[in-house]
């Protein structure tokens, strides 16, 4: 007897071979293959561009550490990270509405907040303060025990950092916790766990400059080379953010042709994120050294004192507090002539906007390169020395100074003065920051910006990551020696507005001591 089989449909094919028939093959002409693919396409559209963008999903991950007692409570951290917000609507209420289910210690907000970088500039101002008041709407919405902790992403930072003071000034004003390349002690179960956040900038290497030490006989110099923009460097140790009635002295000189530029500052708030602060400078189209006020509506200074090439020139420039003004004066002299006895340029900031109190920096800009030496920062009315030259501890850079958008040097400032025995917990928008991390044994980075690729394939992932570690670090958790590194695949969307096999993520870190009971992933 034959053996019977049975199709899905329930047809008995022995018994129709049995009566002389044969079963039918569909067959479909040319125009129906291309309806039926045309069909399909259109619904992969349709799901990539209405469906799986909101369709949330909240990932848990479970770290244990050694750097917690045993006894301490687990600490939930709840990632989000790429918002991109142009407007606040329903899908950023139920993303906050699920954070605060999950009644975590603390958000933190790993960068591009707002939803393009183009809306920094003055021409797209509208669309910046809508991108904005929806930001610091959802932002209100959230609740976190110990707070909210933000980093700053390349949508947050432009070249014309006075623009940045928009952002910054207006997420301040939400009550969280913006982290400019610095770190916040928290105290969770009696437990120290410090947060760091470094910025990420993305700027194109061209624009900006590396300030390294340069070693002969003599004390240690500084150089910048040539950068298309306007490069900084500031001393940002502990402290120096709240210096204030004092005189910066040193030397400058400068090479190259063209529109180039040199300069220092003072009272600057650049080791708190913030481009506001005076300077002394020279650049190529001006009579002479000039006084600048940043973030403040003071009219600049001229002198007419004119520095040529390859000359060093020395300077005092002296930052005063008083009680209705601040006053700043500066000279300027060739190195081996007397120094002039009277104030070249003086300026007097009495606005609501002035500089009570700040750092120290360096300004350079154009071709070729600019040489700083024996910068000093000494206190009026005492002896008090706040800086005596540049330090060096036998790496490329002078101790306590940061460069402007050199992520690296974010990551370090951000650690300096942790203690190692401490949990480090690093918010970096890129994943690429990892390697400056893993040099400094931080325990735990988080990141986002590749978006997870957005659209990634059933097996070969990620379609594009934009990330120098690769497609394979575009979401998830990896490991780089003793520093954990996950990647957020972000909420909203960049470029296009499509998601395909890459849905908008929350991320649960649940952190527990080491001899916790051991939890899945997932």
């Amino acid at each position: 007897m034959a053996e019977q089989r049975t199709t899905s449909a329930g047809i008995d094919m022995t018994e129709r071979a049995r009566r002389g028939g044969s079963p039918r093959t569909l067959r479909l002409g040319p125009q129906a293959v291309i309806s039926l693919a045309a069909l399909l396409v259109a619904g992969l559209l349709t799901h990539a561009r209405w469906i799986e963008p909101t369709r949330l999903q909240v990932s848990h991950l479970f770290l244990r550490t050694a750097k917690l007692p045993p006894d301490t409570p687990e600490v939930t951290i709840v990632q989000l990270s790429d918002l991109h917000m142009h407007s606040l609507n329903s899908f950023h209420q139920r993303v906050a509405k699920t954070v605060n289910s999950l009644q975590p210690d603390l958000v933190v907000i790993t960068g591009d907040i707002i939803g393009s970088s183009r809306f920094l500039a003055a021409r797209r101002s509208d669309a910046l303060d809508s991108a904005l008041t929806a930001a610091t709407a959802f932002i209100r919405l959230l609740n976190a025990k110990h707070g909210i902790f933000i980093v700053r992403g390349n949508n947050e930072m432009v070249v014309q950092k006075e623009v940045n003071n928009i952002v910054l000034d207006r997420l301040r004003a939400t009550g969280t916790r913006v982290l400019c390349n610095q770190h916040q002690l928290l105290e969770i179960g009696g437990t120290p766990l410090y947060v760091l956040g470094a910025d990420f900038f993305s700027f194109h290497p061209s624009l900006y400059a590396d300030f390294r030490l340069l070693r002969n006989q003599g004390p240690p110099v500084v150089e910048a080379g040539p950068s298309l923009d306007n490069a900084y460097s500031h001393y940002v140790e502990a402290g120096s953010a709240s210096w204030r009635n004092y005189e910066c002295t040193g030397a400058m000189c400068y090479s190259g042709k063209g529109e180039v530029g040199v300069g220092v500052t003072v009272y600057s708030r650049f080791g708190t994120g913030e481009d506001r602060f005076y300077r002394l400078r020279w650049r190529e189209g001006l009579p002479g050294f000039r006084l600048d006020a940043h973030g403040s509506p003071v009219r600049p200074v001229q002198s007419l004192f004119f520095p040529q090439p390859e000359r060093w020139y020395r300077f005092r420039v002296r930052a005063e507090s008083r009680t209705s003004c601040t006053r700043i004066r500066a000279k300027v002299w060739e190195q081996g002539s007397p120094e002039p006895s009277m104030w070249q340029l003086s300026m007097a900031d009495s606005s609501n906007a002035r500089h009570a109190q700040g750092t120290v920096g360096l300004w350079s800009h154009g071709a070729g390169n600019r040489r700083f030496a024996e910068i000093s920062v000494k206190a009026l009315g005492s002896d008090s020395v706040l800086l005596a030259g540049f330090s060096d501890n036998g790496g490329p850079d002078a101790v306590g100074w940061l460069d402007f958008a050199l992520e690296r040097e974010g990551v370090r400032a951000a650690a300096r003065g942790v203690p190692p025995e401490a949990f480090m917990l690093l918010l970096a928008h890129s994943p690429d920051m990892v390697r400056a991390a893993e040099d400094l044994d931080i325990d735990l980075v988080l990141a986002g910006h590749t978006h997870g690729g957005q659209l990634r394939l059933p097996t070969g992932g990620a379609l594009y990551s934009q990330t120098a570690l690769g497609r394979k670090y575009a979401a998830g958790l990896f490991f780089f020696g003793k520093t954990k590194l996950y990647v957020n695949r972000g909420i909203g969307n960049a470029v296009l507005p499509f998601r395909f096999l890459c849905r908008p993520e929350i991320t649960v870190i649940h952190l527990l001591p080491q001899d916790a009971e051991a939890k899945s992933n997932s």
